[in-house]
């Protein structure tokens, strides 16, 4: 087994949220980037379906009631963890190395920065950073990764598994289109911490004892929250402390 890391979701003024319990909303990216067409809105996006979270009912209803200063924009959502698919936009610095060598039932990890979101009279965990941290998020158990140009060989039937993907609607589709078990993992239920309570910049120990970048150097260099990371020694047992903290 095979593990690799990579950042997703909207970061700098706009970021997801974090409660005190280790919940979270994740936030997608805003459609700034792409050019596609139908796409949604931040406030066409419900909540429910981007959190697992006990607070959910005071929440709002839309993603734009999270960060209101997205109201009016479009959203790229992606990855879909609902169809448990994501499309690859190249971005250099390991990340295609990185997701091109993972194989049948491997995990692709996302992580992403969230910023903490107090709820009253509840104690925030100590594991989160006050202000802003880089947390795991989700996860997919690979079922199949293709290059641009083997998904346009694809049959129709077989593209259909990323209709709601909106790399499917975007001029340049994408460089990989990933494709996860649709009864693996997800979403978590809870965010796993990968920077310090203290600074937001430093990676704890876990990172840098579990993980490589594509170059082979342990993370903690500067601007490793927005670097590629791969797992491959005690690869099983990482994951198994994954999956343990994304649920309690």
């Amino acid at each position: 087994m095979k593990l690799v890391l990579v950042n997703v979701g909207i970061s700098g003024g706009c970021r997801g949220v974090i409660f005190p319990d280790r919940s979270f909303v994740f936030v997608p990216l805003n459609n700034e980037s792409w050019r596609c067409k139908s796409m949604p809105y931040f406030e066409d996006l419900l909540v429910r379906d981007f959190t697992h979270s006990k607070y959910l009912g005071r929440l709002g209803k839309s993603l734009a009631d999270i960060i209101p200063s997205l109201s009016g924009i479009q959203v790229h959502n992606d990855p879909d963890f609902k169809d448990r698919t994501y499309g690859h936009a190249k971005r250099g610095f390991g990340y295609e190395k990185l997701i091109c060598s993972l194989r049948y039932e491997d995990i692709l990890l996302f992580y992403a920065t969230l910023d903490f979101r107090m709820i009253k009279n509840e104690h925030r965990n100590r594991s989160i950073n006050p202000k802003w941290g880089v947390y795991i998020v989700g996860a997919f158990d690979i079922e199949s990764i293709y290059e641009s140009d083997e998904f346009e060989d694809l049959s129709s039937k077989q593209q259909t598994r990323f209709k709601n993907n909106p790399h499917y609607y975007c001029e340049t589709g994408a460089h990989l289109w990933i494709a996860g078990k649709r009864r693996g993992s997800g979403l978590f239920q809870k965010a796993i911490p990968l920077s310090s309570p203290r600074e937001s910049t430093t990676c704890l120990p876990f990172l840098r004892k579990s993980f490589m970048s594509a170059g082979g150097k342990p993370g903690g260099s500067a601007g490793w929250y927005r670097a590629a990371f791969e797992c491959n020694r005690r690869s099983e047992e990482t994951w198994a402390i994954i999956k343990q903290q994304s649920v309690m």
